[in-house]
């Protein structure tokens, strides 16, 4: 069975049976999942004393952690609690399902959710989070962590900055060990601030786009150029655009479109606008329809047109006069560093689900400029030579841009930042052995 390690809140879910008129005159509505202040908590706590049905330790996380340990799977459960009667309550639930627990006091009280139970069934219920206002990355046990199948966490455990803060840290320890990451954010609260774009206009995105615009959010829809849900979006009050467009002016994407389109949508009109870590308006750079891979290519391609033109000027003042031994060093210099760089080409497009066939042929391609340029370099060598330096400075500083804007983020997503920094270093190297001695 798998090991599981959860953090979030650790409340005593309290159950009282109302009446529907009961209910009614609570400042809550019927249904609803809402928070209450302290004063509101201790109101209540003395006005429903006598109809309390049971105390349980509770919490979406904690009582996802108590079903899976029901089920013989090993769990751990990080928490923020206060030294009172309602953590020995917690705890003494925990320890029953034989349920680890990494927590940490706070001068606040152990939070409580009342739980409402009307004559029909419904639950209505209303949370002090308290002490769970304090859970922070001091919490974690790093340890267990690191050693566990799952991390698993939820909206209402980031619902504060500290929250976050552990969710941020956590979620970056289970990516540097191959822990799996499981998750719900079904409040919309994280996102009220936020720009979001739905791709699509069909049943799903139909429903989704006004759903959350009716919840007031600020919303886009992402469609293509003719398409016929077009007006259909903009009469029902939707801000409608391209999905490049919407992409780039977008925090939060939903992709609604068919399953067979969305590797294709997601390539070439939202990956150009995503930086890791960095929100949309931090993003930088002339705007663009293509994605990494192309940008790499592109560049690799720019800069063996002057490479090529060197090659061509060397053997063009050869033929008047010049070393021909020194043209040819040169020639085999640049034809040796086309190995890596055809590699650099083929082996990001392979990754990115391309066959090997294709792959490699446009490795090939991107250096077919470079006797072209050669031959076009050696018949106007008179002309070419005082041009070179600034064209190769040019084609250089644009490999350099994709390899720092792009590449260099990517490569340290995962747990592989080391590897990748000592590659570039390796890699930097080798193409100056072969630059500076051999060319």
């Amino acid at each position: 069975m798998p090991k599981i390690y959860g953090f979030g809140n650790a409340l005593i879910d309290i159950e009282i049976s109302v009446s529907e008129d009961e209910l009614a005159s609570l400042p809550i509505n019927k249904g609803s999942m809402e928070h209450i202040s302290s004063n509101q908590k201790m109101d209540w706590l003395q006005r429903f004393q006598t109809r309390v049905q049971s105390r349980e330790p509770g919490g979406s996380i904690a009582n996802s952690l108590h079903a899976a340990a029901s089920q013989g799977s090993t769990c751990t459960f990080s928490c923020s609690m206060g030294e009172d009667s309602e953590k020995d309550l917690f705890l003494q639930g925990f320890n029953k399902k034989l349920i680890r627990t990494s927590f940490q006091y706070s001068i606040n009280p152990t939070g409580i959710c009342f739980i409402f139970v009307t004559p029909d069934g419904e639950r209505t219920m209303a949370s002090n989070l308290s002490a769970n206002e304090d859970l922070n990355p001091k919490c974690l046990n790093k340890e267990i962590l690191v050693q566990s199948d799952w991390l698993l966490f939820d909206a209402l455990s980031v619902c504060t900055s500290s929250g976050l803060k552990t969710a941020k840290e956590a979620f970056l320890i289970a990516k540097q060990n191959n822990v799996k990451i499981a998750f719900g954010l079904a409040d919309i609260n994280l996102i009220k601030d936020k720009k979001v774009a739905i791709f699509g206009y069909g049943s799903q995105g139909h429903a989704h786009a006004l759903n959350l615009k009716d919840s007031g959010l600020d919303v886009s829809v992402g469609l293509y150029e003719g398409s016929k849900s077009w007006g259909t979006a903009e009469g029902d009050g939707l801000r409608v655009g391209t999905v490049s467009d919407i992409a780039a002016k977008s925090d939060v994407i939903m992709v609604l479109i068919p399953d067979h389109l969305q590797a294709q949508v997601y390539k070439e009109s939202i990956l150009p606008h995503l930086h890791p870590g960095a929100p949309p308006d931090e993003t930088e750079g002339v705007k663009t329809t293509w994605h990494r891979s192309m940008l790499l290519i592109s560049s690799i391609t720019l800069h063996n047109v002057p490479e090529g033109l060197a090659v061509g000027v060397a053997f063009g003042a050869a033929a008047t006069g010049d070393s021909f031994g020194a043209a040819v060093a040169l020639a085999i210099g640049i034809g040796i560093q086309n190995f890596p760089e055809g590699a650099a080409v083929s082996v990001p497009l392979r990754r990115e689900g391309m066959s090997k066939k294709e792959s490699f042929w446009w490795g090939q391609l991107s250096a077919l400029v470079e006797p072209i340029s050669a031959v076009f370099g050696a018949a106007v060598v008179v002309y070419m030579t005082p041009v070179l330096p600034y064209a190769l400075a040019f084609a250089a500083g644009a490999m350099i841009f994709v390899v720092v804007e792009e590449l260099v983020p990517e490569a340290h997503r995962g747990k592989n930042g080391d590897i990748a920094t000592m590659g570039v270093m390796l890699g930097f190297t080798i193409m100056m052995v072969l630059d500076v001695a051999l060319g």
